[in-house]
């Protein structure tokens, strides 16, 4: 039998190769032993984080804690949980106890400040990241969370100088490598080079593959990026999130009926595949086919157990093809529900049909959850409809709009339309925005490095402040 000494070992291996059940085991008789009760709640309070047991770990912690109050690693694991339990104002404490105890400790720091962050604590975390590059120097870690700091504010040409600087001092951190390309993208540089070194350290990353397709797309590579989204979707036919971007973007570069046929050839080689289907339809819908959906929809029934989901589509997309009879028959099988999307398809059949007040009385209804922000369009016209005069304070009688000229720019406005035709690359808008015809840039426009847009930038939101 081992004794407490090398059983202590044994968890501690356990816990470095991921085998936390055995490690949890190994750890539990510990904690009555003299020499190592505290180590080893400390080590059960690392496990049952791991574990997702957010609340038996912080009590571990608050354990440790009692005899252990100058170490700033308990503090820094603490606070980690207390963040997993989403109890963000005692974890950012606990982080800046071990600071205060450790001014060079950068997991706290950077902890810390991407807790911040996610907050929208933004000066915050800038503070929390400079102190940590002063106590601590230039370390990679702090470099690249200072360098997410400053891209969420819009500062990207600070932070490709940060993430640069990191980038020299760690090259092959995927993560690193990832954000540099997406503040290249979204500043209007060439971000294909750092989707390549990023693509190379992880080709398994999905999110990088579909970053690297539309740095193809910008660099004005369409048919090189709707190989790389064919090839992965051939290599991985249940990737739903990689057919969707396949057929966004065959749709924008002019493929007309054949931007789903990745899809198509998944769910023939799948044809049982629930969420295949899912994605199948809402991309034909997101493009206006719903017909094609209901012509499909007998094919699904016969693969898919899930009747009710089937009889949704029925009914939403016979009201927007315009077969009121066919939808009118399928709302009445479906009771008002929770389904915020049912039920705003259901909105917009009665005011296709004329029903206005039991629109408006719908829209109410599921707008009382504001989490259900697409109801209240529907509920301004129903209400302007019926004539309630609740639309005049939803629609801000006017006070929602304002007219702004910029003479400023007129001289520009022939060579401000040629940088901007220059970066249109598509030839068709995408099918989930509400413009028609054309094309649409992507990303932010006034993101990007670009003199002449900057000043453009400046001219509107002076004009407008």
């Amino acid at each position: 039998m081992p004794s407490a000494q090398e059983q202590f070992v044994q968890a501690n291996t356990a816990l470095r190769s991921g085998d936390l059940g055995r490690a949890q085991k190994l750890l539990r008789p510990l904690l009555q032993d003299p020499r190592l009760g505290i180590d080893s709640e400390h080590a059960l309070a690392v496990v049952e984080r791991k574990l997702g047991n957010f609340a038996a770990a912080a009590g571990h912690f608050v354990t440790v804690l009692q005899t252990r109050r100058d170490d700033p690693h308990v503090y820094n694991n603490y606070a980690n949980c207390l963040r997993d339990l989403e109890q963000h104002e005692e974890a950012m404490a606990n982080y800046q106890q071990a600071l205060r105890l450790k001014p060079d400790y950068i997991d706290a720091a950077v902890n810390l400040a991407m807790l911040q962050k996610n907050l929208g604590l933004i000066n915050d975390a800038e503070q929390t990241l400079r102190t940590g590059i002063r106590n601590s120097g230039e370390h990679a870690r702090l470099l690249h969370g200072l360098g997410s700091v400053l891209r969420e504010v819009g500062r990207h040409d600070e932070a490709a100088i940060l993430l640069d600087k990191a980038l020299a001092l760690s090259p092959a951190t995927t993560t690193l490598l990832h954000l540099r390309a997406l503040v290249e993208a979204e500043r209007g540089k060439a971000a294909l080079p750092f989707y390549l070194q990023a693509v190379d350290s992880a080709r398994e990353n999905p999110e990088l593959q579909l970053g690297y397709a539309v740095a193809q797309l910008e660099a004005g590579m369409g048919d090189e990026a709707i190989s790389t989204l064919t090839r992965l979707t051939r290599e991985k036919p249940l990737w739903v999130p990689g057919h969707s971007a396949l057929s966004q973007l065959k749709w924008q570069l002019g493929y007309g009926e054949d931007f789903v046929t990745s899809f198509e050839s998944a769910l023939q080689t799948y044809p049982s595949e629930r969420d295949l289907y899912i994605g199948y339809f809402a991309t034909l819908m997101r493009a206006g086919r719903y017909q094609t959906v209901l012509d499909h929809l007998d094919q699904a029934r016969s693969a898919l157990p899930d009747k009710l989901l089937l009889d949704r589509y029925e009914a939403a997309c016979a009201s927007e093809a315009g077969d009121s009879q066919r939808a009118a028959a399928f709302f009445s099988r479906m009771p008002e529900a929770d389904d915020s999307e049912l039920e705003i398809a259901r909105i917009r059949f009665l005011l296709r049909i004329g029903k206005y007040d039991l629109a408006a009385a719908n829209a109410e209804r599921i707008s009382r959850d504001m989490n259900v922000m697409g109801a209240w369009p529907y509920l301004s016209v129903a209400w302007r409809l019926i004539g309630d005069p609740r639309s005049e304070w939803l629609d801000g009688g006017g006070r929602l709009f304002a007219y702004f000229d910029f003479p400023e720019i007129i001289p520009e406005l022939k060579l401000l339309a040629a940088k901007l035709k220059n970066i249109h690359h598509a030839k068709e808008h995408p099918f989930d925005q509400s413009m028609r015809g054309g094309s649409q840039t992507d990303g932010n426009l006034f993101l990007r490095s670009d003199p002449d847009l900057r000043r453009m930038r400046v001219v509107i939101e002076q004009g407008v402040s």
